[in-house]
Order: C-alpha cells, then sequence, then structure tokens
C-alpha cells in the first residue's frame, strides 16, 4: 500500500516535495484549489507503476528553466513510500525479505535532522498509530531517464545497512524489489480527459486489469494448435498460388519469426472482436451507445465500469489502486453523492482508492480514510492530512498553520456540497434517514431493506448526534423556500443521551423531521426531539428481538463480556432487548464499558443483523420502524413488531450460525 510520495521537480512540485497519502486506509481524497498539484500526484503514480517512457515525465518548468535538473544530484525523480505487512512480507524470497526488514529498521528509527519536515511528521504519526509495530515501511523510485531504483537521499545510509550482510547484493536486490513492486501492483488512472468509448473497450488493457480472467487466455481456449497448422498451412499455399503468377517476385519472413502463432492470432480475433463492440447504456426503453451519452454520464459509466468489476469479483486478484481525477465531473450535484458511495465501496475489494476532488460533501460522510489539503502560497506548496473520522477537529487545530488560499471554511463547504446533494435528489422523490453511526445504519437498512430499493431510500450515518443535528440545520434552510417543490423526505434520528440536544425546528418545513429513540414504558418510541421526555438514556440496540440480541452479545469477542452470566439474568416475557436482562450493577457497567470499544457496536450490528437472516421466523422489527416508514410516507411492509415478541424461559437458547463477523477498526459506533 502506498502511504506517501516524494516528487522532485515533477510538474508544479519544484525541488523536493512529501505527500503523505495513507496512514494504512485504503481511501484517500486530494482537495484543494486548481492548480496547487492535486492531479500531477496521480499522474507521477501512473508514470512510475506503467512504466512510462522518461520523456512522458512532466518536468517542472521554472526547474528546467533554471538549470535545476542539468547535474545528476538534482535529477527529476518519483518515489513513492510504502507499508507493507509484516506477515505479507514473509513470503517473499529471503534476499527481498532482509532487504525490506533493513531499510525499514533503518527508517522507523532515522533521526529527525536526515528527514525532510512532512516525512518525518508522517512517520512519527504512523508510529503513533501503532503502524511500526505491524508493517515494514520502504521507499522505492526512479530518476529520470535512469533505470535502477533510486532511494532519495537514503542510499549510503541503505547501502551501509545492507552490506553488512554478506548474502544480499545492494543494486541487484533492490531492482529485483523495484521489479517487484511493479509486477505485483496494479494501477489504474482515470484522468479527467479520459476516452471513455475508448476505456470501455474490453480488449483495452486497463479494462483487462479490472476483469477477472485474462481475455487472452478466455479467447486462446478455442484456438488450439490444430487451428493455428491449419491458418499458417492455408495462407502458405496462398502465398505460393501468387508467387506462380508472379515469377520475379517471392515472399520472404524479415525476421527470425516464420509462422504466425497462437498469441498473434488472438490477438487479432480480440482486436477485430471488440472493435465492433460498444459499450451502450439502457435508459427507458432505449440502448445508448456510450460516446452519445453526456459528459456527466460518461463520468459515471467510467466508475459504474470500475464498481462493477472490482466490487463483484468473487476471485482474489493482485492488489489494484484506482486513482480518479475528479470522480464528480460533470455530474448534476444529486449524483455526486451516489457516486461516492460506489466509490467507496471499491475499497472494500483489495483496492487502495486515491482521487482528487471538488466535491467536500464525502468529507462529512467518510467514516475512514484520509483527505489531503493541498495549498500553495507564492512558490511554496503545503500539505495538510486529515483523518476522516475526526477531520473537524483536526482542521479547526491547524487553521492556524494553513498557508496559502484556504478553501473556504472547509467544514462549511462540506456539509453545503452534501446538503445540496442530498435536497436535488429531495426534489426527484429520494428519501433520506440520517442516523448517529454506522451501527444505525446496519440494522435501518436490514428492516428497510424493501424500501431502500423500491422508495429511493437512502441512509447516511453522520458520525454522532451533534452531526446529525448539523446536517439537519444544514438541509432546513434550502427547504424553507416554499416555491420549491420537493417531492423526498429527511429524517434526522438521534438516541436520547443524559446530555440534551436542541434543534429549532421550523415546523412550517413539512420535508425534514428531526426524531430522538426514547424508552417509554415497555416499548422504544420516536419523539419530536424537543419532547419532554428525556430519560432514560435509549439507543437503537435497547430496541431488539431480546432473544437474537442476547445471542449476538454472548458471541462478542470481548474479555469482560465473556465475564458475564447472560443465562441467569435472562428476564422472560420482555418484549424488547433493554428489558431482556437482570444484570449487577457491576455488570451493567461492564457491559455498558465494553460496547464502547472502538467497532464492538458495529461488530454487534453485523452479528445481530446475520442471526436475524438465519432466523427469519423470530427476526421481529422494532415497532418504532413502522412510525418511520409513516412519518416517511413509504410503503410498509407486512411483518410482525415489536409489541408480538416475547422472550422465552431461561433455559431456550440457540447458537450462532458459523461466521466471522469483521468491523473497521473505525466504525463509528
Amino acid at each position: 500500500m502506498i502511504a506517501g510520495l516524494f516528487l522532485r521537480h515533477y510538474s508544479i512540485y519544484k525541488n523536493i516535495n512529501y505527500i503523505p497519502l495513507s496512514d494504512g486506509e485504503k481511501f484517500t481524497s486530494l482537495i484543494g484549489e486548481n492548480g496547487v498539484g492535486k492531479s500531477s500526484v496521480l499522474d507521477s503514480l501512473d508514470k512510475f507503476f506503467n512504466q512510462r517512457d522518461s520523456r512522458d515525465w512532466v518536468i517542472n518548468k521554472q526547474a528546467r528553466q533554471e538549470g535545476g535538473i542539468s547535474s545528476k544530484d538534482k535529477a527529476p525523480f518519483i518515489c513513492p513510500v510504502f507499508i507493507i505487512s509484516k506477515n505479507e512480507a514473509d513470503i517473499f524470497p529471503e534476499n527481498l525479505k532482509i532487504f525490506i526488514e533493513t531499510i525499514s529498521v533503518f527508517l522507523w528509527n532515522a533521526p529527525k535532522k536526515i528527514l525532510t519536515d512532512d516525512f518525518h511528521k508522517h512517520l512519527e504519526h504512523l508510529k503513533f498509530l501503532g503502524v511500526d509495530k505491524t508493517h515494514h515501511i520502504i521507499m522505492i523510485g526512479k530518476r529520470h531517464e535512469e533505470k535502477d531504483a533510486f532511494f532519495f537521499g537514503f542510499e549510503n545510509e541503505f547501502r551501509k545497512a545492507i552490506d553488512t550482510i554478506a548474502e544480499v547484493d545492494f543494486t541487484s536486490t533492490a531492482n529485483e524489489f523495484l521489479q517487484h513492486i511493479i509486477d505485483s501492483t496494479t494501477y489504474l488512472y482515470i484522468p479527467v480527459e479520459t476516452n471513455v468509448s475508448t476505456f470501455s473497450k474490453l480488449e483495452e488493457a486497463d479494462m483487462q486489469i479490472l476483469m477477472d480472467k485474462n481475455i487472452q487466455t478466455e479467447v486462446g481456449k478455442a484456438i488450439n494448435d490444430s487451428i493455428v497448422r491449419g491458418i499458417n498451412s492455408d495462407l502458405d499455399a496462398f502465398v505460393k498460388q501468387i508467387e506462380k503468377t508472379l515469377p520475379q517476385y517471392t515472399y520472404k519472413a524479415t525476421g527470425n519469426k516464420k509462422k504466425l502463432t497462437k498469441l498473434d492470432i488472438v490477438q487479432k480475433t480480440i482486436e477485430a472482436y471488440f472493435s465492433i463492440q460498444v459499450l451502450h447504456k439502457t435508459i427507458g426503453a432505449s440502448d445508448i451507445a456510450i460516446q452519445h451519452l453526456s459528459s456527466g454520464e460518461k463520468r459515471r459509466a467510467l466508475v459504474d465500469l470500475a464498481y462493477s468489476f472490482l466490487v463483484n469479483s468473487e476471485e482474489e486478484r493482485k492488489d489494484v489502486i484506482l486513482a480518479i481525477d475528479e470522480p464528480e465531473t460533470s455530474l448534476h450535484i444529486e449524483a455526486c453523492f451516489e457516486q461516492f458511495e460506489k466509490l467507496r465501496e471499491v475499497t472494500k475489494k483489495h483496492t487502495q482508492l486515491i482521487i482528487t476532488t471538488h466535491w467536500y460533501g464525502h468529507l462529512p460522510i467518510s467514516s475512514s480514510g484520509k483527505s489531503i489539503l493541498i495549498t500553495k502560497n507564492d512558490e511554496e506548496i503545503a500539505k495538510h492530512a486529515f483523518n476522516l473520522a475526526n477531520y473537524r477537529e483536526q482542521i479547526n487545530a491547524e487553521k492556524d498553520l494553513i498557508k496559502g488560499p484556504l478553501p473556504y471554511s472547509i467544514q462549511m463547504k462540506s456539509y453545503n456540497d452534501l446538503t445540496q446533494s442530498m435536497v436535488a435528489s429531495m426534489q426527484n422523490g429520494y428519501n433520506w434517514i440520517v442516523c448517529e453511526g454506522s451501527s444505525e445504519k446496519i440494522y435501518l437498512e436490514h428492516y428497510l431493506k424493501k424500501e431502500i430499493s423500491l422508495h429511493k431510500l437512502r441512509i447516511l450515518p453522520a458520525g454522532g448526534a451533534p452531526e446529525v443535528l448539523r446536517i439537519a440545520k444544514y438541509l432546513q434552510a434550502p427547504l424553507q423556500d416554499k416555491s420549491m417543490p420537493v417531492n423526498g423526505m429527511a429524517l434526522c434520528l438521534i438516541d436520547t443521551d443524559k446530555d440534551s440536544k436542541d434543534f429549532n425546528k421550523d415546523q412550517a418545513v413539512k420535508s425534514l423531521h428531526v426524531k430522538r429513540l426514547i424508552l417509554k414504558d415497555d416499548d422504544v418510541v420516536l419523539v419530536e426531539i424537543e419532547d419532554p421526555l428525556s430519560s432514560p438514556c435509549t439507543e437503537i440496540e435497547d430496541s431488539l428481538n431480546p432473544n437474537i440480541y442476547i445471542e449476538s452479545l454472548k458471541a462478542l469477542k470481548h474479555d469482560d463480556i465473556s465475564k458475564i452470566n447472560f443465562s441467569d439474568a435472562i428476564l422472560p416475557n420482555a418484549k424488547i432487548s433493554a428489558k431482556a436482562l437482570d444484570l449487577k450493577a457491576s455488570q451493567q457497567e461492564m457491559l455498558k464499558n465494553a460496547l464502547k470499544t472502538t467497532g464492538l457496536k458495529y461488530q454487534l450490528a453485523e452479528m445481530y443483523v446475520s442471526n436475524c437472516k438465519h432466523n427469519p421466523d423470530t427476526d421481529i422489527e422494532p415497532q418504532w420502524i413502522n412510525e418511520l416508514r409513516a412519518i416517511l410516507n413509504i410503503e410498509a411492509k407486512s411483518s410482525k413488531t415489536s409489541t408480538e415478541q416475547v422472550l422465552p424461559a431461561k433455559s431456550a437458547s440457540r447458537t450462532r450460525p458459523k461466521g466471522k463477523s469483521t468491523a473497521p477498526k473505525d466504525a463509528l459506533k
């Protein structure tokens, strides 16, 4: 995985620059004004991985004019920094394994004085996260018009460290590792001006990268050696007939190759077949050729192609880095959210995604990943990295350090972009539920799967109650315009916490609702956020099926939870999970604290839904789900509700189905 990138004299980057790209996350967005070098990052990586000719490198004009690249020690270079899992490194050949480990130890422990400030800052952050305990770090690059591996200013130090190990030759091993990195990584770059028609043709190398199987292999199965011999024999006979009519002329091979090979025939077959196949999009009853679509639709088709091949693949593939310049280009504002949702799904399939974008709406909806704000002040380019799980706090902390034109209040623009996209979609009949976190989204998607497909329903985790209410505030302003036709609804849903949450709801806005979940009597219900009923503290987990909830809790891998004897605490006849257990105060506190562990609520939600699917007869939805449907005015499905469910006697139990559930480390709740 790429963690960062060193560039010298490449495109807008004069002298030596380091751009941090990842702390181990698979999603990275590069943001900032035009002309600060976002696309240059993606382009330089394309030159590196796809071994483009050095003549195609975009050399910094000023450096070239000033003679700054005339000497070898000032030549332009592209040098990525990689983090490699220690488990993955164990399968390398012994010489490469020693090479990686030696360089990694040097870099993790390198003194600050020999590092650039940006690189040192990133290294310290990676060590703070514990990445040095689980990963090796190594840099290796290419210098302009040179074939050998390049190591920035560290080559002498690396050589000294490697030379102490007699069985490893530095130069040959470095070049072997460079080639291994290039061969084992697929880098697919989609610049803004990509020709979609060409990209979509299946014989193109880029499309073969995305496909599970190589087209040549598949076509080759239909062309056996007998066919190849027959074609050569027939052509030889035909040529001899021509030569008989032209006694002064003869056909002769001009090189060592005398006959057509199977590969020749396969390649020409692919070229001929796919030259007549054009990708079409079905719109209504018509199929429209891709070259006749609008710019925005063409751009969407590119992401659809990548999404389809990468997400739907059932086979393991080598690591893919998908780099896209401005995936929102030419898209209508309402389509941006859907486009970015697809891109986030791509990262779940061995794919690192790096994008440049001006659509800041992705910031508040991304629970993981990294965003790099690039700014330029005169000739100085500055890079500021933010973790998307808490980017708001980091931006506030670094405002005074950011030089150059700060994109107008990043937080404000991010919410403006997102809510503009939401409002535009609501005008076209989309419905939204904005919830606190990823775990809530899992439950809601389970119970509303029919409505999601039939009623254009989207569920957005915001990252906590304050963010849900912030989105509600940004939505309310445009929805107050009575002249704007709105055919969809938005419902912002939060838990009831010990700290009260305020929101000034404009009652005249009928397309926006802000609700709280709260335990009332023996059930969980929806109330207005201003409702005077403010206790007890209530979460979505309190409203679940008691049987499946307890079963899922017991399956969680957590030391404190494993100490709780759930069987002795089960309360029969409970209708909801909040009333299902009679735990001692100490155990209640133990369970409460355990569920605060990062990612554990996400795990619980996945286990709960998995158990529901394996026990459909007892999958009884909370009654407030129907209230939610009524508010959104979407069709209710026929099912049992929580008022019909009771907990059986203590002796009743079930075993969770096999299958391990994994949760992202940075799940919101």
